[in-house]
């Protein structure tokens, strides 16, 4: 295992969330930083959903680890290069502490449900035989002594043919089951180590939690001022379309939403369209949480050279990319393989051109990039289907 310091000059500043009324401020206030004898695991950013994880462990005594358990799940965290630059941020999902032959664990976080409701098929049990109703919707939940701890995390649970009475119960009972994060112990055999893992997610996780109903606005427009809508519905004000830079997408699509889907679900549907010359379109949050979406690159960013022992990454005028700067959403050429044409424009005809979905750095220099061919028949097919419903409701 590497440290920060042994390796990279890396080094992670910590930070309380302010969440008030008015929003959710990740970085409200600084508490430490994090650099001696941090054992990084991972840094992963995705093509779709940017930032996704980070985890990495320190040793720690007693009141490091009464510290982290009593306030640490939430924590926004910065990683920064030894420049000083953001090269990772995200919030501490879940919490893992090992003392001796215990293994603690909090979380994750993005599994609370601290904001509940019931979708459910009225019926009324006081006809022979019951009487089926129209689809209904409990009141809202709320536990705001959570949400003031962890941010709104809303969820709809089925609950099929019920009552009022039943379906309010069943929202009840689902938000005080999940209000509050997980925790689990193992005991083990017996260790003289020490220490905290944290396992930490990026902040698209929010956009899982919390639902969007676009009954009001409803009617067709254009998929990237929906996609600016849903980002603009955010409860807890961590996501703006001030704050993002996103692509005009003039594909016709219709607004309304009445069937209790997240955030997230709605933006993966839109992405699914692809752009309006038919390209794929990708979605990342990055530094200060803001949003990036448009279509793909259509020229190459990185080459690879299969028999470079070196495992470098090189930028296409042959400079060397430092591992945790290679990003997702570009395509990569792999130069000295079928090396009988020149890099043209990247194709899926070409065996040397990858579209890289993942990347995965873990210290000092292991870089694992996952790519795939992208496919076009998809997003027709979405298209298809969406003009579909528009011009037949």
């Amino acid at each position: 295992m590497t440290t920060y310091r042994q390796s990279l000059g890396f080094s992670v500043g910590v930070f309380k969330p302010s969440i008030t009324s008015s929003g959710y401020t990740p970085n409200g206030e600084f508490l430490f930083s994090l650099s001696e004898d941090v054992s990084f695991e991972r840094l992963e950013t995705q093509a779709i959903g940017g930032y996704y994880a980070a985890e990495f462990s320190f040793p720690a005594g007693d009141a490091d680890i009464e510290n982290w358990v009593a306030d640490g799940l939430g924590r926004h965290m910065e990683i920064y290069d030894n420049s000083m630059d953001t090269i990772w941020e995200g919030f501490v999902d879940e919490i893992k502490i090992q003392i001796g032959s215990l293994e603690y664990s909090i979380g994750p976080m993005s599994e609370l449900c601290n904001r509940s409701s019931v979708v459910y098929r009225d019926v009324d049990y006081g006809e022979t035989p019951p009487v089926l109703g129209d689809t209904m919707t409990s009141i809202l939940h709320d536990n705001e002594t959570s949400q003031g701890q962890y941010g709104i995390w809303e969820r709809i649970l089925t609950g099929g043919e019920l009552t009022l009475t039943e379906a309010e119960e069943l929202a009840e009972l689902y938000l005080n089951e999940n209000c509050w994060p997980g925790r689990s112990h193992m005991l083990g055999s017996s260790s003289s180590e020490r220490k905290i893992t944290l396992v930490c997610s990026g902040y698209f996780r929010f956009l899982e939690g919390y639902i969007c109903e676009m009954i009001a606005i409803g009617g067709i427009g254009a998929a990237s001022e929906k996609l600016i809508d849903i980002i603009d519905l955010d409860p807890n004000g961590l996501f703006s379309s001030d704050n993002a830079d996103i692509e005009e997408n003039l594909t016709p699509v219709g607004f309304y939403e009445d069937d209790y889907q997240d955030a997230w679900t709605l933006i993966k549907t839109i992405l699914e369209l692809g752009s309006g010359t038919d390209l794929r379109c990708t979605f990342g949050v990055y530094n200060g949480r803001r949003i990036v979406y448009g279509s793909i690159p259509t020229e190459f960013s990185y080459e690879k050279r299969l028999y470079d022992d070196t495992g470098n990454v090189y930028d296409m005028v042959g400079n060397i990319v430092v591992p945790y700067r290679v990003l997702p959403a570009r395509w990569l050429f792999l130069s000295d393989w079928l090396i009988a044409t020149s890099a043209g424009e990247p194709t899926k005809e070409d065996p040397r051109a990858t579209f890289i979905e993942s990347v995965t750095f873990s210290p000092p220099d292991s870089l694992e990039l996952i790519g795939e061919r992208v496919h076009t028949l998809a997003q027709r097919m979405a298209k298809i289907n969406m003009t579909r419903s528009i011009e037949f409701g």
